[in-house]
C-alpha cells in the first residue's frame, strides 16, 4: 500500500453511501448486506491504514462513545444471533472506546445486525467480536459509523518518526 487517498477516497464514498441510507423507506435483503459488507469492508480498511502508518497516533486513539449491553446468560456460537435472549439489550450503558477496539469489533464480529428506529430510518448496528461475545454486545450508532470514516479522511499525516527497539528487534514507530 503505496498511497492512502485511494483507500481513504473508498471510505469516503462508503461514508456517504451509509449516511444515503438513513432514510430509506423501502429495504430489501441486498440492501442490507452490501451496507453491512460496506461498513465491515471500511473498518478493515481504517484498521490496515492504522497498522502501515497511514494514520496519525492521534487518530488511532481517538475515542468515540458506544452503548452496550452486559450478558444475562451463557453466550456461545449459537445462541449469540438471538442476542435479545442472551444480552439485557434494554439495559445499555455508554462507554467509550478507542478506534482501534471499535474496527476490531466489526473485523472479527460474530454478530453484525442492523437497526432501524421507529422512523424506518437505519438507526445503529449491533455488533460483537468473538472476543467480546461472551461479555458484552455493542451498539454503534450511524451518526457514530459516518463520523468514524470522516475522521479517517480527514486525517493527515505530516510526520512519521521510527526508533529502533533492540528488545522487540524493530522499529517503534509514532505518526503526527
Amino acid at each position: 500500500m503505496i498511497e492512502s487517498w485511494h483507500w481513504k477516497e473508498h471510505l469516503r464514498n462508503v461514508s456517504k453511501s451509509i449516511s444515503g441510507h438513513w432514510s430509506q423507506k423501502r429495504w430489501s435483503e441486498k440492501l442490507m448486506v452490501n451496507t453491512e459488507k460496506d461498513v465491515i469492508v471500511g473498518f478493515f480498511i481504517i484498521r490496515k491504514l492504522a497498522e502501515l502508518n497511514k494514520l496519525t497516533d492521534q487518530q488511532k486513539e481517538m475515542k468515540y462513545q458506544i452503548n452496550c449491553c452486559k450478558a444475562v446468560r451463557e453466550v456461545n456460537s449459537k445462541n449469540v444471533l438471538g442476542f435479545h435472549d442472551v444480552y439485557d439489550v434494554d439495559t445499555m450503558s455508554k462507554k467509550t472506546k478507542n478506534l482501534i477496539f471499535i474496527c476490531n469489533q466489526f473485523i472479527h464480529s460474530r454478530v453484525v445486525y442492523l437497526l432501524r428506529g421507529g422512523n424506518r430510518k437505519w438507526d445503529s448496528i449491533w455488533v460483537c467480536s468473538d472476543y467480546e461475545m461472551k461479555d458484552m454486545i455493542y451498539r454503534v450508532s450511524v451518526d457514530t459509523v459516518a463520523q468514524i470514516f470522516r475522521d479517517v479522511v480527514e486525517d493527515e499525516v505530516t510526520v512519521l518518526q521510527s526508533k529502533y527497539n533492540p528488545e522487540r528487534g524493530d522499529f517503534d514507530t509514532h505518526v503526527f
